[in-house]
């Protein structure tokens, strides 16, 4: 049974049960408290949760997600880190490919239904380890040209995948660009798995030449892009950071903000938005980078000019700077709100922590 669980069964409804069994406390039972309930729960469940002590041989290191002590920012700093340094250093020069499944976990489980049969996470997990690089089969060659950064490191990794979206780093090599064709090619044959083509692109160090763009473009068909591009909600770029590369957050925060403008909202409940909702989108994204202190302050006066329900023109008039009033305590006139500035810092010193601990 315990191995018919990890590959994916259903288990029957008992193993859930529990029977809830009142013992008396007293000789008399006038009330409920009086009596003592006693949980008697299947000890199968027990097993399973027995089995946690072993994870950790099991669950593949590169597996950041889900994982106590670890966290998808890793997975999101080590992507940072190798696009910065795509820079040109000899021949031939890198690539990076960004690739999408397309409905990934339905196409799994409906092949699995149509062979009569349930395909675990597991197996869709192995797959996905395959594909990622982590058995390095056939691109642990010698002579295959991995992707080179400016300090001499290659990159072993085929790639980094998370289950739906795969980030691969190779050259511009036609060999082995044909190999990674290949490769995915045979993925989807045994996995039941369809490259999204509307969402899969390249991209490639800005002085690379138009000539050796138009190779990797023949040979794999996937179309060019600039950078940069978006990786689990955070911008992913190389150079000096910019607004621009802020761009989809502030919409995200805009598209938000218009769909309440037009509602009759108290105070108190645009206190809660703004505390509860906004505040929190950007948490994700000052956990992994550290944004120009244009696009917090921006990102200030949405807020302000939400929570006052006036045109920014009349706030700064009237107030002067309406971000930072509403950041100050309660006891100083403000609204208590979290300075996006100081959150921004105090992550930035927790993920340091992190690196200098672990």
């Amino acid at each position: 049974m315990v191995r018919s669980f990890f590959c994916g069964h259903e288990l029957p409804r008992y193993i859930t049960c529990t029977n809830l069994v009142l013992l008396p406390k007293n000789k008399e039972i006038n009330t409920s408290s009086d009596m003592r309930p006693i949980s008697l729960s299947n000890f199968t469940s027990n097993v399973f949760s027995s089995l946690v002590q072993f994870l950790p041989s099991i669950i593949s290191p590169q597996q950041s997600g889900f994982v106590k002590c670890r966290s998808f920012v890793e997975h999101i700093i080590l992507v940072q880190e190798i696009v910065h340094d795509i820079r040109i250093r000899g021949k031939p020069a890198n690539v990076v490919i960004k690739l999408d499944m397309a409905k990934s976990y339905d196409r799994i489980f409906k092949k699995g239904k149509a062979r009569g049969s349930t395909i675990s996470y597991s197996f869709y997990t192995r797959l996905a380890e395959c594909l990622s690089g982590h058995e390095r089969y056939p691109f642990n060659e010698v002579n295959y040209k991995k992707y080179v950064m400016p300090n001499g490191v290659r990159i072993d990794h085929f790639g980094i995948s998370l289950m739906t979206l795969l980030i691969i780093f190779t050259s511009a090599n036609e060999d082995y660009l044909r190999l990674v064709v290949e490769t995915l090619t045979n993925y989807d044959k045994v996995s039941g798995q369809r490259v999204n083509k509307h969402k899969m692109r390249f991209y490639m160090h800005h002085l690379t030449s138009q000539n050796i763009k138009a190779v990797v473009h023949n040979v794999t068909k996937i179309p060019e892009k600039e950078f940069h591009f978006t990786y689990l909600g955070v911008p992913v770029y190389y150079g000096r950071r910019m607004n621009i590369h802020y761009k989809e957050m502030i919409e995200k925060i805009q598209n938000r903000l218009s769909s309440w403008t037009g509602k009759f909202l108290s105070i108190g409940e645009r206190i809660t938005l703004i505390k509860h909702v906004l505040q929190s989108v950007t948490i994700h994204l000052l956990s992994a980078c550290d944004p120009p202190h244009r696009v917090l302050a921006q990102i200030h006066r949405l807020f302000a000019k939400f929570f006052f329900g006036a045109t920014q023109l009349v706030i700064q008039a009237s107030i002067g700077q309406p971000g930072k009033l509403l950041c100050h305590p309660t006891e100083e006139g403000g609204m208590g709100f979290r300075s996006l500035q100081n959150m921004s810092k105090s992550l930035f010193i927790k993920l340091w922590w992190n690196m200098r601990t672990k």
